[in-house]
């Protein structure tokens, strides 16, 4: 195992980061990509600069959560397609392995038109940011890697539709945000 902030993490760190950079350099469609590691990485909320792009591998479904948390307008997360079974030698490896790119920039959007009703029906300026803000928060409540669902909220049972149908409900009459930020 592998702990956060300890000389053995650093070093297969920099062992990974090496073998990356020799695949980036002899990769033709990658001459503009600059891999970085998470330990290289500044903290995503102190990264100011608005024509910065960053793209997050990983199969954890939380990093959606984390790529709206940032805020970021150019932000997308690469993962690779799930299957489950008895995998052949054929289909292994990264020339056979499909991969997905999701864009927050256009999940942004579809929260947007979501939620966009709740503009006149508010008593306090609409702010996307906010509401993308509640629908982390609200997310937590069906669970994830870390946490357990609330009681009856179960998320392949409709919990979301159900958290979000509510929340358009309540928000006109609550007077505020259910985040403060």
């Amino acid at each position: 195992m592998l702990n956060g902030g300890t000389s053995r993490l650093f070093s297969v760190d920099t062992m990974s980061q090496e073998k990356e950079n020799t695949r980036f350099k002899s990769s033709s469609g990658c001459q503009r990509l600059k891999p970085t590691s998470e330990l290289s990485v500044p903290n995503l909320a102190d990264i100011s600069n608005p024509d910065t792009r960053h793209c997050l591998y990983g199969l954890d479904a939380d990093l959606i959560m984390l790529g709206l948390l940032s805020h970021d307008p150019h932000f997308c997360l690469l993962r690779e397609e799930v299957t489950f079974g008895r995998k052949t030698k054929k289909s292994s490896g990264l020339a056979n392995a499909n991969f997905y790119l999701l864009h927050i920039s256009l999940l942004r959007e579809y929260l947007n038109l979501e939620f966009i009703s709740l503009k006149e029906q508010i008593p306090f300026e609409y702010d996307l940011e906010r509401i993308i803000d509640d629908f982390i928060l609200m997310g937590i409540f069906v669970g994830n890697d870390f946490l357990p669902h609330l009681p009856d909220l179960h998320i392949n049972e409709g919990a979301l539709e159900r958290i979000w149908t509510i929340y358009k409900s309540i928000l006109p009459t609550a007077g505020k945000f259910t985040l403060r930020v």
